[in-house]
């Protein structure tokens, strides 16, 4: 039986969804929409000061003053740097218009499905130090799926492929829940790092992390064409250290891709193939539907789906459908507290 007070808790939270990324930070408030969209990122001077969290502290990343360093307090979708990720969390939320102490919070967090029970407990403890007293959990790709409107109650069910920066899951969706998943170590990051140590072998020059990040947007492609034809970069020359320029183009950033991408295109083929046969003889027909912000380079769902021999096909929202989803859950977080306590 439900606490007496849960209705009148009902009435007067604030809820949240959030999507913890390594790469990016989303949070959905209910009646609002989405209130913040911003990097995984906090500066912090020597003293543990908080210096800029968010996208300021991706303009330092990089090109950080003496005693200062930025840092992505997670990875793989896990808490590694605790204090860290609680500071980065609580500037977030000092963001949000009206987010004033004493008002009763519960957040849906997304979490990798591979999240272990210390895993999950550690999120918890984060979230209820930034003084969120209720938290509850939703599996990132599943999360997706429910954002991008798939039939997920089906007994069909549906393949998605949720491409992060630094973990990839593969999971069939069906009745509701996720039946099978495989977890894969590699994602957007390791494309940003490749073009990183090609320039540094190639060119005699060391790019910060969003200077990757930007050429891959504007100039990686997996098959198909890029966005640009070339892009001027800035950074340093590591034996002189002194400032450097460059112009590169679309075509040496194709082929510092090649082997990240064709790990990655090979180990999800994988672990779709490792799927029991007669799990995924009902999707023949259906799209392999691709999620995450590393599905968004051109060419990568055709590249895919002639590894695969199926049809791939990327969800509405690739970048923000995990956060839409657990804004869905927040309609339901009555059944999930009296689901909790029964556990």
């Amino acid at each position: 039986m439900s606490h007496f007070l849960d209705p009148i808790l009902d009435h007067f939270a604030d809820d949240l969804a959030v999507d913890l990324g390594s790469a990016f930070t989303r949070i959905w408030r209910k009646g609002r929409g989405l209130v913040l969209a911003e990097p995984s990122l906090i500066a912090l001077t020597a003293s543990g000061e908080i210096l800029a969290v968010g996208e300021k502290a991706k303009a330092l990343w990089g090109w950080e003053p003496r005693g200062v360093r930025v840092t992505a307090p997670l990875r793989g979708g896990a808490v590694t740097d605790p204090p860290a990720a609680a500071a980065m969390l609580e500037a977030f939320f000092a963001k949000l218009p009206r987010f004033l102490p004493g008002r009763h919070r519960r957040a849906v967090l997304g979490l990798p499905t591979q999240a272990t029970a210390a895993e999950r407990r550690q999120a918890k403890d984060l979230f209820h130090r930034v003084g969120i007293q209720e938290v509850y959990f939703i599996d990132t790709p599943l999360a997706a799926a429910i954002g991008a409107d798939l039939p997920i109650d089906e007994p069909a069910g549906q393949l998605l492929v949720n491409i992060g920066a630094d973990l990839t899951e593969v999971v069939l969706v069906a009745a509701g829940a996720i039946q099978h998943q495989h977890s894969l170590h590699i994602g957007g990051a390791a494309l940003d790092q490749a073009i990183s140590d090609h320039l540094e072998r190639t060119r005699e020059l060391r790019i910060a992390p969003p200077t990757a990040e930007a050429m891959k947007i504007a100039l990686g492609r997996c098959g198909g064409t890029a966005p640009c034809r070339s892009l001027r970069i800035r950074g340093r020359n590591p034996r002189k250290g002194t400032a450097q320029e460059a112009v590169v183009d679309a075509e040496e950033i194709a082929a510092a891709l090649q082997a990240p991408l064709d790990e990655l295109l090979a180990a999800i083929a994988a672990a779709i193939g490792k799927i029991p046969a007669d799990a995924t003889i009902d999707h023949l027909d259906r799209a392999v539907l691709l999620a995450g912000g590393g599905s968004l380079l051109p060419g990568f769902a055709e590249r895919l789906a002639q590894h695969i021999d199926l049809p791939v096909a990327r969800v509405p929202q690739p970048l923000a459908g995990s956060v839409l989803g657990a804004a869905r859950v927040l309609d339901y977080l009555s059944v999930l507290r009296r689901l909790e306590k029964h556990d």
